[in-house]
């Protein structure tokens, strides 16, 4: 698959606060994804990440299709790559992962709204690899893709996303039929959703060097609950200058109901559309960095209580 001779086009993130990002048509996006469908359905290759990436996927379960979902995405792992490690980051009231089940698991009592970028961060600093991603617990993304990116990293760049050119947000239907079947739909037969163009979606899975990910100070856990932490750390890492590889493939989110304290202010319409949010604090955060000169945001990250050491030790 050829991903690199996709062009790229620059376009403004629309989320609170300008800023200027890489973005793919969403003519080649929809071109790029049946292509992408046609290879999953019809070869399912494993893929060799060579001892050196590790898998880190935070959850809180707060209802059965959260588990469920997790299932898949670790079943999907499993399925499609070989020689990873695997990172699972429960963050609840109550502990409900047997951490038997896990060769690496870490589990952090929080009885307050979810903290989902602490949980990534309790994840990341058990990485003993060279690689790594953060992985949504209800995501798949396209597997040449994601080795795609892999071999990006290798190459030199500090961070890659896998899949920036589209998601698709499956509903019950369609996320039953790729838990039964293992079969991806063309975006054609997903005509409930709605698409941005040009293209540009930087969250569900981030794919680092994990020393540049210890740089940048991982997330940035004054974000509680759901709502822009994506959009931060995107901005956050294109002023810090790092090298970022951005692969016009598509993702797919898998369903789950929208009710949780995770979206904490938060209002959606048929749990997928935003109609409002109102969590001021993490509006105000999004625009105090995208506005910070680049010298003070180095200074302001090195103020973070998470990142001790500063830089991992790798």
């Amino acid at each position: 698959m050829h991903y690199d001779s996709i062009q790229r086009q620059l376009s403004t993130s629309n989320y609170i606060c300008d800023f200027g990002c890489t973005a793919f048509s969403l003519k080649d996006t929809t071109e790029l994804q049946y292509q992408d469908v046609l290879i999953y359905n019809q070869q399912q290759n494993k893929y060799d990440l060579e001892n050196d990436f590790t898998f880190v996927v935070p959850i809180k379960i707060d209802c059965p299709e959260r588990k469920s979902n997790l299932d898949t995405v670790l079943s999907f792992i499993s399925k499609h790559f070989i020689n990873y490690e695997l990172i699972v980051s429960e963050q609840s009231s109550k502990q409900v992962l047997n951490d038997w089940e896990f060769e690496n698991y870490v589990f952090w009592e929080n009885t307050s709204n979810y903290h989902k970028t602490k949980c990534v961060n309790d994840g990341v600093k058990l990485v003993k690899t060279k690689f790594g991603c953060m992985y949504d617990s209800d995501y798949i993304t396209t597997p040449s893709s994601f080795y795609h990116c892999f071999i990006k990293l290798k190459e030199g760049y500090d961070f890659a996303h896998p899949s920036i050119g589209m998601n698709i947000y499956f509903n019950k239907h369609h996320t039953y039929l790729f838990q039964k079947q293992n079969k991806l739909p063309f975006q054609s037969e997903v005509n409930y959703h709605h698409f941005f163009d040009p293209a540009h979606y930087p969250g569900l899975c981030f794919m680092f060097n994990t020393n540049s990910y210890f740089e940048i100070g991982l997330e940035n856990e004054n974000f509680i609950t759901w709502g822009f932490e994506d959009h931060e750390r995107f901005i956050r890492i294109e002023k810090l200058n790092k090298k970022v590889y951005y692969s016009p493939s598509c993702g797919y989110h898998l369903w789950h109901p929208r009710k949780s304290d995770f979206y904490f202010k938060v209002t959606f319409i048929d749990d997928k559309i935003v109609k409002s949010f109102d969590n001021q604090n993490q509006k105000d955060e999004l625009i105090k960095i995208n506005e910070m000169p680049h010298k003070d945001l180095k200074e302001y990250i090195l103020t973070w209580g998470w990142i001790n050491p500063p830089f991992h030790p790798f």
